[in-house]
Order: structure tokens, then sequence, then C-alpha cells
């Protein structure tokens, strides 16, 4: 594991550390950022993954509580092909799960995940737009609707479940949390940068 300080900060979101996390080595972020997450009402979240193998529920970004197991919010790939945008407030589940947007195994790929001020979300996978289903209504918890006290890449934090809960089994690299929601065309301009 490693821990890291909190990523930079642009103009208008958060550059966390460019170097790729591979499979097992999670980094755990300090208590600062944890309050910059709960003053966003809108987000974007970017990234490129490599999975190597799509086994289970593989984590890419989640905030979590170090005492409660049922405290947590993450973006997420599963082996059942689908992403989600999963977030779990004392056993209450609100989030949305996009259908066939997992990526591929033994490649890179690029998602981004929006939330709008009213908890409207969208998913874009290599190019390619889905829509959400909701686990309940038509919106989604924020993480500014969670007490969660630590942020992680590769993992998420479920209290006496493990500190390195669902890890990612693969690289991730170039992940980016926007304080606002990006337009589709903004969306292809950060993965035209590449990684």
């Amino acid at each position: 594991s490693n821990t890291s300080n909190p990523p930079s900060f642009s103009t208008d979101h958060f550059q966390f550390d460019r170097t790729a996390i591979t499979s097992g080595d999670q980094m755990i972020f300090g208590s600062s950022i944890n309050s910059m997450l709960n003053n966003l009402t809108e987000y974007t979240f970017t990234a490129w993954y490599y999975p190597d193998n799509l086994n289970g529920r593989n984590t890419i970004f989640g905030v979590g509580h170090t005492t409660s197991n049922n405290v947590w919010g993450l973006f997420r790939v599963r082996d059942n092909g689908n992403a989600e945008y999963s977030v779990n407030d004392a056993g209450t589940a609100k989030g949305a799960t996009f259908v066939s947007a997992a990526g591929s195994n033994d490649q890179w790929n690029f998602i981004a995940i929006t939330v709008n001020s009213d908890g409207a979300a969208t998913c874009r996978l290599n190019g390619t737009s889905y829509s959400p289903t909701y686990n309940s209504g038509s919106d989604v918890r924020k993480f500014s609707d969670l007490s969660f006290n630590t942020v992680t890449l590769g993992s998420f934090d479920r209290g006496s479940s493990g500190q390195f809960y669902d890890p990612f089994d693969g690289r991730i690299g170039q992940i980016r949390l926007y304080n606002k929601v990006l337009t589709n065309d903004e969306i292809d301009a950060i993965e035209d940068l590449g990684r």
C-alpha cells in the first residue's frame, strides 16, 4: 500500500499522481481531501485503467470510513461487464449502473462519469456514451452526502471488512476529478491527451 499527499488542484480539477497504480498498490490520501470532496455539488471523474482480469468488483476510486462498513462511495468496473458509481450511506445504497461499460481486459480504457447537482449521472467509455440504471428513483447520492474519512485509489476502506476492499486488478493512471459536469466534447478532448 501507499500513502500519498492530496492531489494537486488545477483551475477546475484535482490531478492525481500520474504514475500508474498497479495491482495491490492502493493509494491512501490525507484527510484534507475529504473536505474538498464534501464541498463538491457536481463533478466529473475521469481515469485511464488497464484491467488484467475483470474478476469481481474492481474499484478505481473510493471514499470510505475506517470504522463503518456502510459508509462509502466509489467508481468501479465489474466482471459482469458493467461500470458502477455506487454510494452507500448507513446501509442505504443509491447509485447508478452503466450496462456494458466496463471496458476490456488487457488494454487501456478511458472512462468518464458525471454527476450533476440534481444527482443525474452519465458515463462515457472509450468515446461511447452509456445511460444509467439507477438503484432507486432517478438520481444518485453524492460524495457530499456521506460522512467518510478516507479516500483511496485502487480500492476503498470498508471499516472492519477491510481497508483495501474490492481492489483493482490491473493498472490505473491519469485520474482527474473535475468540479463541474463536462460535456462529451470536453471529455473526448481529455481522452485525446492520452495517458
